[in-house]
């Protein structure tokens, strides 16, 4: 992503490591994702009963 710039909270960085941007061809599912390095405990999103 050429000339642009992403400002993360240094404690989102602490808990989740390293964020990367992907494609939706690289990922699959049609739009951009953010990928964090550690994922979440417990599943991350889809374990969240008000997104079903």
């Amino acid at each position: 992503m050429q000339d642009l710039t992403f400002l993360v909270d240094k404690d989102v960085t602490a808990q989740f490591g390293e964020l990367t941007i992907l494609s939706g061809e690289e990922n699959g599912m049609g739009g951009f994702s953010i990928e964090p390095e550690t994922k979440p405990e417990g599943g991350g999103c889809s374990s969240c009963s008000s997104c079903s």
